[in-house]
């Protein structure tokens, strides 16, 4: 009876392992499944992450971003596509990759638990694997809303969807795609150190393309970390001005899509609020930081907006709060904000200014910790550089406590 009780154990054990570890890889396989297809069908792979929630390891390999988060129930490849010949079915075959990758890891894993062959207490890893194999690949036929708390579609929902769509719909894909293409050769740039070849491609961009103000944006954060202050308030000034022209020309009123059109200029305008006051905050005195702050106090986050809004929100408030002299405030509101899903460089920002909140109450072990975590996530960050240069010089540290 022990023996049987002891197997049991063992079994169900194993079938745990078996299920975390294949979770794990079937994600990974996964990622990789859509990968492969597209660079074969021919379209340009921007960035694969494994893992979702605050990423927690972000390196580029070559043109690719590769994030790890820290939740393994998910990820995503941002793809670009390309005009081709036979695109839908192209695109199809890039969304359908990675469901089959789940299918057909759940056949091979069911194949060989039930065959016998495989013996205690390996048995019991197999059964783990083949359920968490069979979850995920009928979890990959339905939308991603039913598992969390996002609106976003399955992969045979988008492949659906992109048999449905018109000519006109797959040109607005494609630009779409490119401009992406362009964002991120341009921040790969940006966020590995390059400023001087940054500022050139956006330079260029903002001479070429329609609606430059997005540009203008990207300049204005190339030129704070450039060191010049006041090309980067003129750099904001004229993204503020190129939105306001895109959407008086864009505006309908009264239907979908003007609704639509106001909800996306909102958010472009609380972004570039959020940044009016970060540059305030850096390049101004006392009177510059009350500046920021009432402007932060009358930004509200938009209705449906995703959760990396309000936490750029609530981190800019933050450092105002550090340089108010409030550490305690900012390091709670720092705290919260740390495990929001959004870019690793904007993480590494944050535990950045984690590392100076801890600085200020006079912690110096766990400032030195936050500022490891920010230097391993993102070791080339010219925007924490700033702040660190920023904060030093106008919030000195507690004496004994090394900045």
């Amino acid at each position: 009876m022990l023996g049987v009780v002891t197997e049991l154990l063992v079994t169900l054990g194993g079938a745990g392992v078996g299920v975390v570890v294949t979770l794990f890889v079937a994600i990974a396989l996964h990622e990789l499944g859509h990968t492969l297809v597209a660079r074969l069908v021919g379209f340009r792979v921007l960035e694969i992450a494994i893992g979702g929630g605050a990423p927690i390891i972000a390196f580029w390999c070559g043109p690719v971003l590769i994030t790890l988060g820290k939740r393994f129930h998910h990820g995503w490849v941002a793809v670009s596509y390309r005009p081709s010949s036979w695109f839908r079915t192209r695109a199809i075959a890039v969304f359908l990759a990675g469901p089959l990758v789940f299918v057909a890891l759940a056949v091979l894993l069911g194949m060989l638990h039930y065959s016998g062959e495989v013996g205690w207490p390996w048995r019991g890893v197999c059964l783990g694997s083949f359920y968490a194999a069979a979850f995920l690949a009928i979890g990959g036929v339905l939308p991603d809303r039913l598992w969390s708390a996002s609106q976003s579609r399955g992969d045979v929902s988008h492949a659906i969807a992109m048999l449905r769509t018109d000519a006109s719909d797959v040109a607005e894909v494609v630009e779409l795609s490119r401009l992406s293409l362009l964002e991120t050769e341009l921040d790969r740039l940006t966020l590995t150190g390059r400023l001087e070849p940054a500022k050139e491609m956006v330079d260029q961009l903002i001479a070429s393309e329609q609606w430059p103000f997005p540009w203008w944006h990207k300049r204005s954060l190339i030129s704070l970390a450039l060191g010049d202050e006041g090309q980067a308030m003129s750099d904001l000034k004229c993204a503020e001005t190129g939105l306001n022209e895109w959407w008086e020309d864009q505006s309908t009123d009264g239907d979908a899509a003007g609704s639509a059109l106001a909800n996306s200029q909102q958010l472009q305008s609380l972004y570039l609020r959020i940044n009016r006051a970060f540059f305030l905050v850096l390049t101004g005195d006392a009177s510059n930081v009350s500046e920021a702050e009432e402007l932060l106090a009358t930004s509200k986050v938009p209705r449906n907006s995703s959760e990396s809004v309000r936490c750029a929100l609530q981190r800019t408030r933050a450092l105002v709060l550090l340089f108010q002299g409030f550490p305690r405030k900012a390091q709670r509101m720092l705290l919260d904000v740390r495990s929001c899903q959004e870019p690793y460089w904007l993480r590494a920002l944050t535990l950045g200014y984690l590392s100076h909140a801890y600085r200020l109450l006079g912690d110096g072990r766990q400032a030195r910790r936050w500022r490891r975590k920010a230097t391993f996530l993102h070791p080339q960050s010219s925007l924490l550089y700033v702040v660190d240069r920023a904060l030093t010089a106008r919030v000195p540290a507690p004496t004994g406590v090394a900045s």
